[in-house]
């Protein structure tokens, strides 16, 4: 990923590849009685103004979701990270823009806490974008952030939070999407998500 954009816009790069589909992964599998991670991701209706562009994939190894990210130099660090397998969503939106809504499972609910504070100290810290905190109320943890992103015309909002051994991450990718009304859609969609997810990490097996 070109290092003069800021780094939440990962993302950004998944927008562009992954509509080849879920090619290469498994497709999301319904478990009689058992929770899946595909079925954690944002689900229909969460996210008002947006739906699914495909089903939910499972992307079974830390290079491939590193891969998919348009990342892979992370897939080492993941996997050192405790990965154990991951969920990843695509939406679309109004006015062009996307959504991105994926579910990490990692070892342990630490390795989850970790990525959430690596990953808000890493975007804080970026300097390709101008990063605004936003607070994220009723989700014990999460964090939130709605960038500027310098030099262009698009824009990132995203929610982070860890539940046990699961690390989530939505986001909305646009222009505008740093902007109150859009903010307050993530914000919405991740506390609708909480609330259905939660205490799901010792029952989803893939």
């Amino acid at each position: 990923m070109p290092r003069s954009r800021p780094r939440p816009s990962r993302t950004v790069i998944a927008a562009l590849v992954v509509g080849a589909g879920a090619a290469g992964f498994g497709a999301v599998s319904a478990a009689t009685g058992a929770v899946t991670v595909t079925q954690l991701p944002l689900q229909p209706g969460e996210l008002a103004g947006f739906h699914t562009s495909a089903p939910a994939i499972l992307v079974p190894t830390a290079a491939g979701f590193a891969t998919k990210l348009g990342e892979p130099a992370e897939g080492a660090r993941l996997r050192s990270a405790g990965f154990r397998k991951a969920g990843f969503e695509q939406l679309a939106g109004p006015a062009k823009a996307v959504a991105f809504s994926y579910v990490i499972q990692f070892r342990d609910a630490a390795a989850a806490r970790n990525e959430v504070r690596r990953t808000y100290r890493r975007d804080l810290a970026d300097k390709s974008g101008v990063p605004r905190a936003v607070s994220v109320a009723g989700i014990p943890g999460a964090v939130g952030l709605a960038v500027d992103i310098k030099n262009t015309s698009t824009d990132l909002s995203y929610v982070t939070f860890a539940d046990g051994s699961n690390y989530y991450y939505s986001a909305i990718f646009g222009v505008g999407a740093q902007k109150a009304p859009t903010v307050a859609k993530i914000l919405a969609a991740a506390r609708a998500q909480y609330k259905r997810v939660h205490g799901q990490a010792a029952a989803a097996r893939g």
